[in-house]
């Protein structure tokens, strides 16, 4: 059910936009341009890297452009799409556990860079970073949303603080000169599995902004600080053969001062990323939001302390077999009419997850485009079986 029009409040983009800059730009999208420069020359990387960013912000304006106009927050879409017992609980949980992933990551890094910058054991960092992030949240949407500007600030010190410190002229690493296409659809499908989980949750963003075009305003500035941080991350790994960041700041020169500015940098991804798995985790459980967050916070404590962000690449890989599909799900359902039933839509959305984490399984590269497929193929077969079933019972 859609929210009514007149009970919403209407928010401006700039209040929001931290939020997109934020994931476009922070240590996580780094570390990714970095993963991906570990199979692809650069040169193959000026061209992959801009096509995978459009593709990934094509889905995210899509899904925020869904959330706006139906006034509805993930949650709400989840019901009405794939229905409100299995599809939407399912949905939920795995919303709920990567944003655990990425709080695993998020916090695993920061906690590595806190513990150096004030000479802790590991797992003490970590742990002060969940901590002081949790406070944080406990301020609401909008005014984290504003003060992530800093941490975006920081972000952006960040990786130029990384390229002025590590000597480019002469790369250590470099990847194979003749990449294939399967290697090419794995890198754009690694950068759009990096975003799955906030194109998914777009409309928690989205849901109460003045206009479409305040969504169009804030996708921008996600195409280009992302576009931006992973080609910086590709030129660090080139040139240090290291593609988590964290590492890459050990061997610069005055590493305390990027150890600073990568704890500030992942307020913002980790902060969001905590409120759209507490929403999601609160609506499968009894739990309130509050409650919700503490718990996701406890678990991504758990990663961090174990650096989780070590193994990033294969959690990439993992969350775009079992989400890309039901994203493109949601995407088809709201275009279509009649609308496909939740069933429909449900059995849509887990063949083609079946499919991919089978090829991801088995080493294929192409996993995620052939969930997509096999969603979006059996989302129509079935939309045109439910309309021939209309059109039959109409001329009856």
């Amino acid at each position: 059910m859609t929210t009514n029009q007149s009970s919403v409040p209407s928010v401006p983009w700039r209040r929001r936009a931290s939020v997109w800059l934020g994931i476009g730009i922070n240590p996580a999208s780094i570390s990714t341009g970095g993963g991906l420069a570990t199979q692809l020359p650069l040169t193959t990387l000026l061209w992959v890297l801009p096509l995978g960013v459009l593709l990934l912000t094509l889905l995210c304006t899509g899904q925020g452009l869904l959330g706006r106009r139906r006034r509805q927050r993930l949650a709400q879409i989840a019901i009405t799409t794939f229905g409100a017992t299995w599809g939407a609980g399912l949905l939920n949980l795995l919303m709920a556990l990567g944003m655990v992933g990425w709080g695993g990551f998020q916090g695993g890094v920061a906690g590595a860079s806190a513990a150096q910058l004030f000479h802790l054991p590991g797992w003490t960092g970590a742990l002060l970073v969940v901590v002081a992030l949790y406070l944080l949240s406990e301020f609401g949407l909008n005014r984290w949303a504003a003060l992530a500007w800093v941490t975006t600030g920081a972000a952006i010190a960040l990786t130029l603080f990384a390229l002025t410190t590590i000597d480019l002229t002469f790369p250590m690493t470099t990847a194979s000169a003749m990449p294939t296409s399967g290697t090419i659809l794995w890198a754009v499908g690694t950068i759009i599995s990096y975003a799955t989980l906030f194109s998914l949750r777009t409309p928690d963003f989205t849901w109460d902004l003045a206009t479409e075009r305040d969504v169009l305003k804030a996708n921008l500035f996600f195409f280009f600080p992302l576009l931006f941080s992973m080609s910086v991350g590709a030129l660090l790994y080139h040139a240090t053969g290291s593609w988590n960041i964290a590492d890459v700041l050990r061997q610069a020169h005055s590493a305390a001062l990027g150890h600073l500015f990568l704890v500030v940098a992942v307020i913002s991804p980790l902060v969001s990323g905590w409120y759209s798995g507490a929403l999601a985790l609160s609506n499968l459980t009894p739990l309130t939001t509050r409650q919700s967050t503490l718990l996701i916070c406890a678990l991504g404590f758990v990663l961090a302390a174990t650096r989780f962000d070590q193994r990033l690449l294969p959690f990439l890989g993992l969350l775009g077999a079992s989400l890309a599909p039901a994203l493109i799900t949601i995407l088809w359902v709201s275009w279509l009419r009649p609308t496909p039933s939740t069933a429909q839509a449900f059995s849509a959305w887990i063949a083609g997850a079946a499919v991919a984490i089978l090829m991801q399984a088995q080493g294929q590269s192409i996993h995620l485009f052939t969930g997509a497929l096999t969603s979006s193929g059996l989302t129509l077969v079935l939309h045109w079986r439910r309309r021939q079933s209309v059109l039959s019972h109409r001329n009856n």
